[in-house]
């Protein structure tokens, strides 16, 4: 017998391995990821839409209310308006909306850093702000 999670699991990997592709501007009122990052509980119940693709193997998804930013990869499926995933690729937070203006702003005026681990955190934000920014150019 298959324990609750190893059901989940299963039924994450056959909705991934039979569905489409998510279009562009497709809207999904939660997600389920098979391998979530830490932190990331707070996606799951939230709406969002696609702004973008990268590749085969990588799509970013922006809340509604323009708070989170984040990416599934390595595959998708869709059922009963949820998006399946196997992998949460990265995950960006703001206090404030996010646009284009907003993206260039913190790309060109990042917060300042204070120590070796906070500097090469901010380059990480930096790259998914300069991910994020692309995707949201290109949709428009």
């Amino acid at each position: 017998m298959l324990s609750e999670k190893k059901l989940c699991e299963n039924e994450i990997y056959e909705i991934c391995k039979s569905a489409r592709d998510i279009n562009l501007n497709e809207c999904f009122r939660g997600v389920r990821i098979l391998t979530p990052a830490i932190g990331s509980e707070h996606l799951l119940e939230r709406t969002f839409a696609c702004i973008g693709k990268i590749g085969d193997s990588e799509r970013i998804l922006l809340t509604d209310d323009k708070l989170c930013c984040f990416s599934v990869t390595d595959g998708w499926g869709e059922k009963d308006g949820y998006l399946f995933a196997l992998n949460l690729g990265f995950v960006f937070n703001s206090e404030k909306p996010v646009g284009v203006k907003e993206l260039k702003e913190f790309i060109d005026n990042p917060p300042t850093s204070h120590g070796f681990i906070s500097h090469m955190a901010m380059g990480c934000e930096i790259e998914k702000a300069k991910k994020i920014l692309k995707a949201l150019s290109q949709n428009q």
